[in-house]
C-alpha cells in the first residue's frame, strides 16, 4: 500500500484505484461494496501473497472477478505477485489464472531500479489510465507534475526502513 498506490496514482498515469478502507460505501455490506467495484473497474489487479492464499475471503473476491473475466471474456485481471509462492500449494484456479494472464512479479529485495522496472511493467500491463486516455489532447501549457522518478522511489525505501526500525 505504501509503495503502490503513490506510484499507481501520480501522474502521469494517475490511475484510479478502489482501495476497501478508502473507497468502499459506509454502511452497505462488503460483499455489495465488492461486487460494485468489480462490475465498475476497468481493471482488477490482484495482489498475490501467502495471506491471499489462505484467506477464504480473498479466494471469494477472486471467483468474483474470475466470473466477470469469463462472462464478459474481458482481459481485465492482472496478477501482481508480491512474493515467491509454492506453486503446488495454489489453488487450481489460481495457478490456471498464473498460466494464462499476465503476472508482474514484484522484486525481492527493493531496490530503486527494480521497483522502477516492475512499476513500469505493471504499467505497461494495465495500459493507459482513464485519465490518459481522455486527456490525449497536447498539453495546454501546464505543466504535468513529474512521473515517479528513482529518486522518490529510494526515498519511499529509506523512509520506509526508518520507520521500521522505530
Amino acid at each position: 500500500m505504501r509503495r503502490l498506490v503513490p506510484l499507481l496514482e501520480r501522474r502521469p498515469e494517475n490511475y484510479s484505484l478502489c482501495l476497501f478502507d478508502r473507497d468502499f460505501a459506509l454502511g452497505s455490506h462488503i460483499v455489495t461494496n465488492i461486487v460494485d467495484a468489480i462490475d465498475q473497474s476497468r481493471k482488477v489487479i490482484v495482489v498475490l501473497t501467502q495471506h491471499f492464499i489462505d484467506s477464504k475471503w480473498c479466494q471469494w473476491e477472486l471467483e468474483m472477478a474470475q466470473h466477470k473475466l469469463f462472462s464478459e471474456d474481458r482481459e481485465f485481471l492482472v496478477l501482481l505477485e508480491l512474493e515467491p509462492l509454492e506453486r503446488r500449494r495454489l489453488p487450481r484456479l489460481l495457478r490456471f489464472l498464473l498460466d494464462t494472464r499476465p503476472v508482474v512479479r514484484w522484486p525481492r529485495p527493493e531496490t530503486a531500479p527494480a521497483v522502477m522496472a516492475a512499476a513500469a511493467e505493471l504499467r505497461a500491463v494495465l495500459g493507459p489510465s482513464l485519465r490518459q486516455t481522455l486527456l490525449a489532447d497536447p498539453p495546454t501549457g501546464d505543466e504535468p507534475e513529474p512521473s515517479t522518478s528513482a529518486a522518490d522511489v529510494q526515498e519511499s525505501l529509506l523512509t520506509d526502513e526508518q520507520t521500521q526500525g522505530n
